[in-house]
C-alpha cells in the first residue's frame, strides 16, 4: 500500500464551498469507483477561515487543499485514472509519493463518520529543506527530536509526519515533508489553548520535551514565572529553527508553508 498526498488548488471562480463538496462529493465516489484503499481530504473553507492559528504562505498562490490517496501502486499506469479525476475538480494539483508516520493517532475525540467534518481543524505544514542543513540532518531533527517538541507544546489531538519519497508530478514544488495537526476548536481562536496553557500534555510530555531536545529546560527555567503557553510558544519556536527558516532572517529563504484545513475522511 502506497501514501500518495495532493496539494490542490480550486477553479478561480469556483466558491469556496463548491469546491469542497467537488472534493467529499462527486471525487470522492470517483476514487471509491476507482479502487483507492483510502481517501482523505483537507479544504481551506468558511470552517477554518477565521482562526488565529499560524499561517506561512511561502506558496503563492497556496494550496486551497490537500488530498491523501491511498493506493496499492502509486506508479504511473495505476495512479493516471486518480490524477485524471482530481483534475476534473481542480484547477491544478501535484503530487508526492510519502511515507505516514503517525506518532499520536486521535483517541480523544470520536472519529466523524465517514464524510463528516472532524473535530476542529487540520493544521497542515509543509516544508522544505533549507540550504543551510544536509537532507540527512534535516530528517534526523524533524523526526527523531522534534516530534515531541510538536506534540508536548501543543494542544494536539493527532499528529501525522509524512516524508516525501519524490515528487510525482511535473514541476511540483519540491517539499520534503507534509505535517498534519488535528488541534480541538478551542485551539483555533485561542492562542493559550493552542499552546497547553492548561498542561493537558505536561505529565506525558514536558520531560520527553527536555529530553530529546535539551534546550528546552534551560529556557523552562530561565522563564520560571511566564505562563505556560508563552514558554512552549518560545520552545517550539526555538526547535523549529533549528531545521525551518520561518522568514524572520533575510539571509534564510523562508522554507515553509503552514495553512488551517477543515478534515473530511472519506473511506
Amino acid at each position: 500500500m502506497e501514501k500518495i498526498m495532493y496539494t490542490v488548488w480550486k477553479p478561480t471562480h469556483q466558491s469556496v464551498a463548491a469546491f469542497r463538496e467537488g472534493l467529499i462529493e462527486e471525487l470522492a465516489k470517483k476514487v471509491d469507483e476507482l479502487g483507492a484503499a483510502g481517501y482523505r481530504v483537507c479544504v481551506y473553507d468558511e470552517d477554518v477561515a477565521n482562526t488565529t492559528s499560524a499561517r506561512l504562505e511561502n506558496s503563492k498562490p497556496h494550496p486551497d487543499g490537500m488530498l491523501s490517496l491511498w493506493l496499492h501502486s502509486a506508479n504511473d499506469f495505476y495512479r493516471a485514472p486518480f490524477e485524471q479525476a482530481i483534475a476534473t475538480v481542480t484547477a491544478n494539483l501535484h503530487g508526492y509519493l510519502v511515507t505516514e508516520s503517525e506518532p499520536t493517532p486521535n483517541t480523544r475525540f470520536q472519529v466523524a463518520t465517514l464524510g463528516a467534518r472532524t473535530h476542529g481543524m487540520c493544521q497542515i505544514a509543509m516544508l522544505t529543506v533549507p540550504d543551510r542543513i544536509s537532507h540527512a540532518d534535516w530528517l534526523a531533527i524533524w523526526r527523531n527530536s522534534h516530534t515531541f517538541v510538536g506534540i508536548g507544546t501543543q494542544a494536539t489531538f493527532g499528529y501525522r509526519q509524512n516524508s516525501v519519497v519524490r515528487a510525482l508530478t511535473y514541476a511540483a514544488p519540491a517539499y520534503a515533508g507534509f505535517i498534519e495537526e488535528s488541534f480541538p476548536e478551542e485551539a483555533m481562536r485561542n492562542q493559550q489553548y493552542y499552546f497547553d496553557d492548561h498542561g493537558e500534555k505536561a505529565e506525558q510530555w514536558d520531560a520527553l520535551v527536555d529530553q530529546f531536545f535539551p534546550a528546552a529546560k534551560a529556557i523552562r527555567a530561565s522563564h520560571a514565572q511566564a505562563p505556560r503557553w508563552q514558554v512552549n510558544a518560545m520552545i517550539i519556536q526555538a526547535s523549529c529553527a533549528r531545521f525551518i527558516n520561518t522568514g524572520q532572517d533575510p539571509a534564510y529563504p523562508m522554507s515553509i508553508d503552514c495553512m488551517p484545513y477543515s478534515e473530511y475522511v472519506m473511506k
